[in-house]
């Protein structure tokens, strides 16, 4: 079997689309966006928040957690996101493969195979097949929690949640028979697109408290929360040499038509989403029970996805218990310049960061366990520090709480990468 000449003179081209696909391709699983959003808080914690769960987060872990507001409270995330550490070494490193593709297109195509260059770029470009190159984020989340008027004994808090979410990133698969060159194998490389947006997730929450001052439980706390979704999907498949001509590629592979044929409008844009994705909806519920026992010591049970599925995928329930613990309360060493809270949590039913499966089949990826220590917990101007274990994998964040406004950066690993994670939120 012999290869087409023309196509190794297309090589130049190829490693060139190779970094660009790399920087711009969209891959993702498509139930991933599904995912709770994760605060840099409960990030830091190793995602062990469940009974921790006292703020407008407590929407994405345990919606009883909602009950601890006591006042109307509001909530802005302007944009958080999350970057896997492969992604970021090669943004990196990319200015070097730049260079080296723009030296290989100064020689002669005959002479490109036969250049010391080539076997580096081939060789980064090889190495993406065993890397995440991943981002996650956020953007325009608004939530709000209202305290409800007070009904047999039981205090009720409401809540509702509007935001968008995207998963974008690369995925390189070898693809056709084996070569006995890695130059030719990379010509047979093929990318798979399989992205996901939620365009828009709405959520409702109720929650109620009720104080029962029995030797065992202080109060207690029930809540529930409806999650409806609209996701827009692509799903295709190409090959490298696909890129090679741009004309071929935009018309076999996505379309970038408008009526005035410029892209100048955010009307365009939402066109052009939707002439190349499909729209999908669904709904999800997440029920849970949180547990006062002393004023140091607070257990939950929580159930997400009781019931959850969006177009034709129907997501795996989980079930969590959990545990948090203050112990300068328990010692009786409280005092306005520290607080501290350890917090550990066992999961079951499915992962939290791969729902389809535990990938390590093992006892740690049910474990979740996190440590904080916020300093000058009762002024206006604060800074949190937290590290924790997220099924196997460390996490730790730090967060600044300036009046209003909460900034922060951590790093977050689950059972897939690892992730640099940043963001800011606005809490009145």
């Amino acid at each position: 079997m012999q290869r087409n000449s023309s196509r190794m003179r297309e090589l130049r081209g190829l490693l060139v689309g190779c970094v660009v696909a790399s920087s711009v391709a969209v891959s993702a699983m498509a139930d991933e966006p599904l995912l709770p959003f994760r605060s840099l808080r409960a990030m830091g914690l190793g995602n062990a928040y469940e009974a921790v769960a006292d703020d407008l987060f407590a929407f994405d872990y345990n919606p009883a957690g909602l009950a601890n507001i006591d006042r109307f409270t509001l909530a802005i995330v302007p944009a958080q996101a999350r970057v896997s550490d492969d992604l970021a070494g090669e943004v990196q490193d990319l200015e070097d493969l730049l260079d080296e593709i723009d030296e290989l297109s100064k020689q002669d195509t005959d002479n490109i195979l036969a250049s010391s260059a080539i076997d580096d770029v081939v060789a980064r470009i090889d190495d993406l097949r065993h890397q995440k190159l991943k981002v996650q984020a956020s953007v325009g989340l608004a939530r709000v929690a209202l305290p409800l008027p007070e009904v047999a004994g039981f205090r009720l808090v409401g809540g509702a949640s509007v935001s968008n979410q995207l998963v974008t990133g690369i995925n390189l698969n070898r693809a056709g028979l084996p070569w006995g060159s890695v130059v030719l194998d990379v010509l047979d490389d093929e990318f798979t697109l399989d992205a996901s947006l939620e365009v828009f997730t709405m959520q409702f929450a109720a929650a109620a408290e009720k104080d029962l001052s029995t030797p065992f439980v202080e109060r207690v706390r029930a809540g529930a929360n409806l999650r409806l979704v609209n996701r827009k999907i692509k799903r295709d498949f190409f090959t490298l040499t696909d890129m090679l001509d741009p004309d071929r590629f935009k018309a076999n592979h996505f379309d970038t038509t408008t009526d005035d044929g410029e892209i100048d409008s955010f009307g365009d844009i939402q066109d052009i989403i939707d002439n190349n994705t499909e729209s999908e909806t669904g709904q999800g519920v997440d029920v849970g029970v949180q547990v006062d026992h002393t004023d140091y010591l607070s257990t939950a049970l929580v159930v997400r996805s009781l019931f959850s599925d969006v177009g034709d995928d129907t997501f795996p329930t989980t079930t969590t218990i959990s545990a948090a613990a203050k112990p300068l309360t328990f010692l009786d060493k409280e005092n306005s310049l520290v607080d501290l809270t350890v917090a550990a949590g066992f999961s079951d039913g499915a992962g939290d960061d791969a729902q389809e499966a535990f990938l390590n089949d093992s006892i740690t990826d049910n474990i979740h366990l996190g440590a904080e220590a916020l300093l000058f917990p009762n002024s206006p101007i604060n800074l949190a520090l937290r590290v924790g274990d997220n099924q196997g994998f460390s996490t730790w964040s730090a967060e600044l709480k300036l009046a209003v406004v909460r900034v922060g950066v951590g790093w977050y690993g689950d059972l897939e990468t690892d992730y640099w994670a940043g963001g800011m939120s606005l809490v009145f």
